[in-house]
This record gives structure tokens, sequence and C-alpha cells, in this order.
């Protein structure tokens, strides 16, 4: 770019107007760098970037109070070449982001400014955590899950940890099983159905009537027998049971099981039992439990409703756990994100009422909060952890949809993209797929780790060549590279790769 008289001579005016700026007035030097910006980006083509225009990115890390040197220059031309603004905030966090990262930091840092996401310390610890694979969103779920089951009052906080959710309408459903059950038993056993029935009864009665007989001089209210055997009911089928994992898995073992089980560890509620103590003892109840659970195993229609309440239970477990991909839909991948920052806030905010030590679970909230704000914090693409559930192989598939951002502002609806999903499967191994749309074509690129993962997707094409024309897609082509071979999820210049499908290669590279 040739330097005229002109240009000279605004050269002067601007340095002398910095020297007289406030240091503090950022909105004002701002909008200087944006004149300046749009001067530059007419006069200088994106991608011949010569050294004639020099003396102004200078004058601009001059405003920034950021040495001229070559490395600072440079930094300024790539965030040209890559369309972004030159101001003070870009530049600053180009030059702050580029001494954070050590390997590859361009790329790194470019990734963070296009996503307007500030590079702070945390904040790249997080994206170097996602590059080496150290973060996983089902593992951090798994954690939370398991570190809260260890608390003592593990079933206080299970209780309120859904509230607001929509697995909270899952809870009651799963509830009012068990509810229909004990309901059922009360029934069965009032009308002495059988002969485990007849055993309650007989022993209500008995016990009843040995207290009645010792209280005749006493107004006291004596519970009658329904009272007693609809106490001891929900003193065995607590309806808290659902917040309480193992105390479930040992009601799976005593129902499908002959073995002998000590009943007292079902106890969820021993409360409900004092307005009772007087009349039965501890053995006498023991046995009326017993009995119950006779009735319940010789029943196929009561084992036939536990194991509904208990698929619906492992239905609860997974929509926390994992989200079900299956037949499922952008609102309900958004429904599962709102319920797990849901839950997140529900358990900090009781944590603390528990007795015993939070701070794993509190490092586990942070973690887990950091991963929701760094996917939500990304404006210009999309980047999603998702667990998933596969075959009851729990893993995290890595969803990276690229954006076109020069077609945002077009009114033109825009149908083409490109994505990368990174899965790591039980017998498929690690694996990448580059997916690339243009028109109605589709053209697919696996990143394989196993070389007969290669054989079972060339075995498997023409289903996802049919899959895809239900979709009124055509599969145009599909190609194989090693996993070695890494896609780079952050580019210098993303844009380039949109329309190949021989994607090129960089050393910042995110494996699967």
């Amino acid at each position: 770019m040739n330097i005229n008289g002109q240009n000279m001579l605004n050269y002067l005016l601007y340095n002398n107007l910095i020297k007289n700026v406030d240091d503090t007035s950022d909105t004002f030097t701002n909008n200087i760098l944006d004149n300046i910006n749009q001067y530059v980006l007419k006069n200088v083509s994106n991608t011949d970037l010569s050294l004639n225009y020099n003396d102004e990115i200078k004058l601009i890390l001059s405003s920034l109070n950021q040495l001229p040197t070559e490395e600072n220059i440079e930094l300024v031309k790539t965030l040209i070449q890559n369309s972004l603004p030159i101001n003070k905030e870009n530049v600053q966090n180009m030059i702050k982001a580029t001494k954070i990262f050590k390997n590859n930091p361009i790329e790194k840092a470019l990734f963070l400014i296009e996503n307007n996401i500030k590079p702070t310390l945390d904040m790249c610890k997080q994206v170097e955590s996602y590059i080496s694979k150290d973060i996983s969103i089902d593992k951090q779920i798994e954690n939370l899950f398991i570190n809260i089951n260890k608390l003592e009052d593990s079933p206080s906080i299970l209780k309120n940890m859904f509230n607001n959710t929509t697995i909270e309408n899952s809870i009651s459903n799963t509830n009012n099983i068990l509810k229909d059950i004990k309901l059922n038993l009360f029934d069965s056993i009032i009308s002495n159905k059988d002969t485990n029935s007849t055993n309650i009864n007989l022993l209500i009665n008995t016990k009843l009537e040995e207290y009645q007989s010792l209280q005749l001089n006493n107004n006291l209210n004596i519970p009658n027998k329904s009272t007693i055997l609809n106490t001891i009911l929900d003193f065995t089928l607590s309806d808290d049971i659902i917040f309480n994992p193992n105390k479930i898995d040992i009601l799976k073992q005593m129902i499908n099981n002959n073995e002998k089980f000590d009943f007292n560890i079902m106890d969820n509620s021993p409360e409900l039992l004092k307005n009772i103590n007087n009349i039965l003892d501890n053995n006498s109840i023991l046995n009326i439990q017993k009995e119950i659970f006779n009735i319940i195993k010789s029943n196929p229609e009561y084992n036939f409703k536990f194991q509904d309440f208990f698929d619906k239970f492992n239905i609860i477990k997974n929509k926390f756990k994992h989200f079900n991909i299956e037949n499922s839909s952008p609102k309900e991948l958004n429904d599962f994100f709102n319920d797990l920052d849901t839950i997140l806030k529900n358990v900090k905010d009781n944590i603390y009422n528990v007795k015993d030590n939070n701070t794993e679970i509190l490092k586990n909230i942070d973690d887990l909060n950091k991963n929701l704000e760094f996917m939500s914090n990304i404006k210009n693409t999309i980047f999603l952890q998702i667990p998933l559930n596969i075959n009851n192989f729990s893993t995290t598939a890595e969803l990276f949809i690229f954006s076109n951002k020069k077609n945002k502002n077009t009114n033109k609806k825009n149908t083409d993209g490109s994505a990368l999903i990174s899965l790591n499967l039980t017998y498929l191994g690690k694996l990448e797929v580059y997916i690339n749309k243009s028109n109605q074509d589709i053209s697919c690129q696996f990143r394989l780790e196993k070389e007969e993962t290669k054989n079972s997707i060339k075995n498997n094409i023409t289903l996802l060549g049919n899959y895809l024309k239900q979709k009124n897609l055509n599969l145009k082509d599909i190609s194989f590279k090693n996993l070695d071979e890494n896609f780079t999820l952050i580019n210098k210049n993303i844009n380039n790769i949109k329309n190949n499908t021989d994607i090129p290669l960089s050393n910042f590279n995110a494996k699967a």
C-alpha cells in the first residue's frame, strides 16, 4: 500500500490524538481502532498482507500499550486474515492467549476469539483439557452420582436434586407404581386371599388382642389392624426408596432371589413404626415382612409390577446420566442440558446441609459447570459433549458443527454445512466422522483406530445410504483414514475445509 501525503497527515493527527487519550477511555479508543480497521480492510487484501502497511499495525499496537514487535505485528495480521475485527479487545486477547498456550498457540487463540471467549488461565486450561481428552462429561456425571451415593444423607440430596426438571414427573410416575403395589397388597392381605395373608392377619390380630388386654384401664387411641398393616407396608416399601439406589438393588435381590436377607436393611422411615412399636415387637414385624415378600414372590402379577418399577427406575437413572439419542429431537437435547444445569444447582443448594465432607461433590459440580459454561459460551460454532449409553456402554460423543460466518448476515437460507463427530465405542474403538453437506449431497470421511472397523462400516454402507435417502439426502462419497491422521477442530481458516472432504490436517489435534 502506498502512503501519500494525506495518509501521512492522518497518521500524525492520529498519533497526536492517542497521546492525549485517557487510557481508561476504552470505548473512545475502540472507536478509533475500528475506524483504522475499516481503513485497513478497504485498502488491503486479506490474502496479500505486505509489509507496506506495517505502520498502521504499529500505530494500533502503540495505542494499546503493546510493543510493536514483529511477533505482535504478525498476530494482528492473523486477525485480519481470519476476518476478525482489529479492535482493542481482540488484539489484547490474541497477545494474551498466545502467551498462555504453549503448543500451537495461534490456532487456539483464534478459536477463543472467534467464539468471543476471553482467554483466562482457567479457560485456556479447559481448552487444553478438551484437546487431550481429559474432560469427559459422562465420567463427570458418573463421579458426581457416585460421590452423592457415598453420603450418609444421600437420600435427602437425591430427593431434592430433580426438582423443577423433566425427570421430576418420571419420579412421580414411578412412585405411583409402588403406591399401587402397596394398595393391592393391602387389599389382598385384608381379604385373606392366600395362606401368607392369613398368617399376617393372625399375627396382627393376636398382638392387638394382647395389647388391648393390657390397656383396659387406659384411654389410649389404639391403632386398628388396617393402620398397622399400612404402616408396615409403608415401612417395608417406603416411597423414599427411589432416592436410595442401594436399597433398590436390595429390594430387587429380595424379590428375584430365594436367598434370605435382613429385612431391617429396608428401613427407610423408622419414624413410621413409632405408633405401633408397643403393639408389635421387631421379630413380629420381621415375620410380617417375610410373609409380604412370600406373597410378592408367589404372585406373577406383583413380579411384573415390580419389574416395571425397576425398569422405570433405570430410565430415571439414565435420564440423569445419559442422553437418549434414539428418536430424539433438538428440544430433548436442550432439555437434557437444562435438567443437568438445574440438578447441579439443586445439589449445591442442599449439599451444605449434610453432615459428611462434601468437598469432592463441590469439585464435581464445579467441573461440570465449567464444561457446560464452555459449551454454552461458544458463539460461532457448536461444540457439544453428549453423554450416551450405547449397548450398555457409557461414552461421550463430541459434536462439532462448523459455521460459515459470512452467510450469517444474509437472508438466503443456507442448508450446507460440516460437522465432526468423535466417539469411543466398545467394539468399534475410537473413531471420528467428518460429514460435509453440499445441497443434498453428503460426503463422509471416517478416521478409525481399528482396521476391522473399516470393514464393518463398509459392510453397512447400504444401510447408511438408505437412511439418508429417507431424509432426501444422497451419499455422494465415503473415505477412510487412520486415526493418527487426526482432524483439527481449530484451524486458522476453518472455512477452507468446508467443501473439502480430504481435510487439511494440523499439529493441533483433537483425538477421539
